[in-house]
C-alpha cells in the first residue's frame, strides 16, 4: 500500500511540522488509515510532544468518522448469490461504505430487490448507494421503512440491501 509507505515516512520525519502535516493530510484523505497510523504515533511519542497531541486528536477524530460511516447490510436468499453479493460489497467498500457482511435469509424477503433506508434525512445517501450500484448493473428499488426516525435500535447511516430470489444477476 503505497499511501501507507509515503505517510509512514513523513510521520517518522525529523521535522515536527512535516510530521504534523502528514497526520492531518492523512486524516483528510483516509480516516481509517489515519486512525491506525496516529495511534501508533501516540504510542511511540513522548507524553509532552506536540506531535503526540496532534496524533491523539487525529486518532480520535478518525475514530469518530469511522463510527458514523454509512453501513450497508446485504441480505441474500440463496448461497448461490453469495459470490455475486461479495462483488457488490466490494464495490460499496471501494466507495467508502462499511459492509459488515452478507446474511442468507431463508423464505423471507421482497419480490423485487430493494435498498432500504430508515430515516427520511438519509434518503439522499440511499439514492447515492443506488446510483453507485446502478453503474455496475445492480437494480434496486428504493424503500423507506417507517418507524425508525428516533429509534436507538437502528443506528444512523444504516442501510439494507435485500436481494429478491430468482432475479437475474
Amino acid at each position: 500500500m503505497k499511501i501507507l509507505e509515503i505517510f509512514a515516512e513523513k510521520v517518522a520525519s525529523q521535522d515536527q511540522q512535516e510530521r504534523i502535516l502528514a497526520l492531518r493530510l492523512l486524516d483528510a484523505l483516509e480516516p481509517a488509515l489515519a486512525e491506525k497510523l496516529a495511534s501508533a504515533v501516540v504510542a511511540a511519542e513522548p507524553q509532552e510532544s506536540e506531535v503526540r497531541k496532534v496524533a491523539d486528536e487525529v486518532a480520535q477524530e478518525a475514530n469518530a468518522k469511522a463510527r458514523f460511516l454509512p453501513r450497508v447490510y446485504i441480505h441474500i436468499r440463496s448461497d448461490e448469490d453469495r459470490e455475486w453479493a461479495r462483488a457488490v460489497a466490494e464495490r460499496l467498500k471501494a466507495m467508502g461504505y462499511v459492509v459488515p457482511g452478507i446474511e442468507r435469509l431463508v423464505d423471507t424477503g421482497p419480490r423485487m430487490s430493494q435498498l432500504r433506508y430508515f430515516r427520511n434525512t438519509e434518503k439522499e445517501e440511499a439514492v447515492k448507494i443506488i446510483d453507485v450500484l446502478d453503474q455496475i448493473g445492480v437494480r434496486l428499488n428504493l424503500e423507506y421503512i417507517r418507524g425508525y426516525e428516533e429509534s436507538d435500535k437502528i443506528r444512523p447511516g444504516h442501510f439494507e440491501i435485500w436481494f429478491a430470489a430468482d432475479e437475474p444477476r
